[in-house]
């Protein structure tokens, strides 16, 4: 309390209320600094025309009276009970909820000393009741979101807004993974399969498809808490706040709405946020169970909220394996990327047996489709180059757009095309198809298929989105 010793003026003395108006103290706490002792003080002063009011005084004793008196306020935020006056130019005393005594500087906070204190003088104020701004929303916020906002099916049960994506087939990311990436990943693996299965999905597809199936993982069955999860990973970086601060939130008050104001203001929390809430609590009230889609669509809106075929799938993906690391890769990554780093455990790496060898089948797939694509497009093809430059540059995105292209390319080929051309594309569809998990999207619902064989590796069946 040195800061306080020195920079606050004693200014509130009890004598200066009796010329005016008849005052009566009454002790309501002590403090505790390097100083020794301060006494909380309430007086209530009451004037000549019949009217009161009261005022809080912290009061150092001395041995003939008072020897210090520092005037204090209600702290206007509502954050702390009350705020000190100071004299001291940068300088703010405070004493908090906690019966903290804590100094405030530009360059920081600390703790400078303890209270006590009765806690019907603390009612007196109240901490702050967050009230969200009135948005302009897509829908009606008191209405059912689900019946104001058309949605079609996903196989898995999932409500998904039918504006986020337009009718058609979207080639999701091709599964492309180095023999350098695959030694990074058992290294780090250690011989845990989960980690080796999260790894390589992060290393073949993203580091937001792992993301997804962590957020899965750690809800369990709160589709909830995964969607909020989802969301604060998925959306861009400067949208990830409110989502983030509402998970917080949700993780530490589930659905006690009530309590949601005072966690929010302690967040510096924006309408957006508020937006959030809204939507996840008029969901479950009306028996629902909100998650990634109806609470993305919900508060952000079509504008904001428009994930590519690549995300969808490993949301979806994750959802629909519970976030087990080894059936989302098959699901999300295909059969063939399944395989070989299942034959990481178990036929070691490299070489001409190991996974991501000379004889891995994700090598021989690709090989495959360039073989079958130079012969339905040809070697000058622009979506043919385009896949070209994209395999070598092992990035699963720029493969994604381009899997586009030649899907888009092959179609109208085998449309064109004589016999022999159609086969020829339509041999290549089916090796991209192998490689690469789709997502089809229609009036009657949204699937995925990535995976072409109902058993992958021992036993083991896979994903029917």
């Amino acid at each position: 309390m040195k800061g306080l010793r020195r920079g606050l003026a004693a200014i509130g003395l009890f004598a200066c209320f009796m010329g005016h108006a008849a005052a009566q103290s009454y002790a309501v706490g002590k403090c505790t600094d390097s100083h020794g002792q301060l006494d909380i003080v309430e007086s209530v002063r009451h004037f000549p025309n019949g009217a009161s009011d009261k005022v809080t005084q912290f009061v150092r004793p001395g041995f003939w009276g008072p020897k210090e008196v520092f005037d204090s306020i209600p702290d206007a935020s509502g954050i702390h009970l009350a705020q000190i006056r100071s004299a001291a130019a940068g300088v703010a005393f405070w004493l908090a909820r906690d019966g903290n005594l804590v100094a405030t500087t530009l360059a920081g906070w600390q703790v400078v000393g303890s209270c006590t204190y009765q806690l019907a003088w603390a009612a007196q104020f109240p901490p702050p009741v967050y009230v969200p701004i009135p948005q302009t929303v897509p829908f009606d916020l008191g209405q059912d979101v689900l019946t104001t906002m058309p949605t079609v099916p996903a196989a898995n049960g999932a409500r998904i807004p039918m504006g986020i994506f337009q009718p058609g087939v979207f080639p999701g990311v091709p599964a492309l993974m180095s023999l350098a990436e695959a030694e990074e990943c058992v290294a780090r693996a250690a011989g845990d399969r989960d980690e080796l299965f999260l790894c390589g999905a992060e290393q073949a597809m993203g580091r937001r498809e792992r993301a997804a199936v962590e957020c899965v993982r750690s809800a369990g069955d709160d589709t909830t808490a995964a969607g909020l999860c989802l969301l604060g990973n998925q959306l861009p970086e400067g949208q990830r706040k409110p989502v983030q601060d509402v998970a917080e939130c949700y993780q530490a008050n589930g659905t006690n709405w009530s309590d949601y104001p005072l966690c929010m203001a302690t967040k510096q929390a924006d309408p957006q946020a508020a937006r959030l809430i809204n939507c996840a609590r008029q969901q479950m009230q009306q028996g629902q169970q909100p998650d990634y889609w109806t609470l993305g669509y919900c508060a952000f809106g079509q504008a904001f909220f428009n994930p590519n075929a690549e995300s969808a799938i490993a949301i979806q993906c994750a959802v629909a394996t519970r976030g087990q690391p080894a059936p989302f890769v098959a699901c999300a990554g295909g059969q063939l990327l399944y395989r070989e780093l299942d034959k990481c455990l178990n036929d070691g790496i490299g070489g001409e047996d190991g996974c991501f060898g000379k004889n891995n089948s994700l090598t021989k797939a690709y090989d495959r489709i360039e073989e079958e694509l130079r012969k339905a497009l040809g070697a000058k093809s622009v979506a043919f180059q385009a896949w070209q430059v994209a395999r070598l540059s092992m990035d699963p995105h720029q493969m994604a757009e381009a899997a586009r292209q030649v899907r888009d390319e092959l179609n109208r080929a085998i449309a064109k095309g004589d016999a022999a051309l159609k086969e020829a594309g339509r041999d290549a569809k089916e090796w991209i198809d192998a490689a690469t998990p789709d997502i089809t999207v229609s009036t009657s619902g949204i699937k995925i298929e990535g995976v072409k064989v109902g058993q992958i590796g021992k036993g083991l069946k896979c994903c029917r989105l």
